[in-house]
């Protein structure tokens, strides 16, 4: 589902078992299955996305690495180096630390 730089007046499930709506826009999942969930501004429904709640935690099921060479001659995002993605092929936050052997360098970075 996207808007671009609006927000919609409501949301609406299809299906409160599976999923509601708190505040009029805030999707909570409330038991395992499957619900439309539908933006809707000026009375119209302008976009619609089906979903899927599930009971089972994430777990990483895909951890890739890009290659990047760091030195001290540019700054890095660290986000981009590790990307770990569920089961659901959602991206998880990961937390990294780096740290360097060679006393040259001094590196410490963590990143959420």
């Amino acid at each position: 589902m996207v808007l671009v730089d609006s927000v919609p007046d409501f949301v609406t499930s299809d299906d409160p078992e599976v999923a509601t709506i708190v505040d009029g826009n805030i999707v909570v999942g409330e038991s395992a299955g499957t619900a439309t969930i539908s933006a809707w501004m000026d009375g119209s429904k302008v976009d619609s996305e089906k979903i899927t709640v599930s009971t089972s935690n994430p777990y990483a099921v895909s951890v890739e690495f890009t290659e990047t060479v760091l030195d001290d001659s540019n700054d890095y995002d660290l986000d981009k180096i590790v990307t770990v993605t569920d089961q659901y092929d959602v991206e998880i936050n990961t937390t990294l630390y780096f740290s360097v052997s060679d006393s040259d360098y001094s590196v410490g970075a963590e990143t959420s």
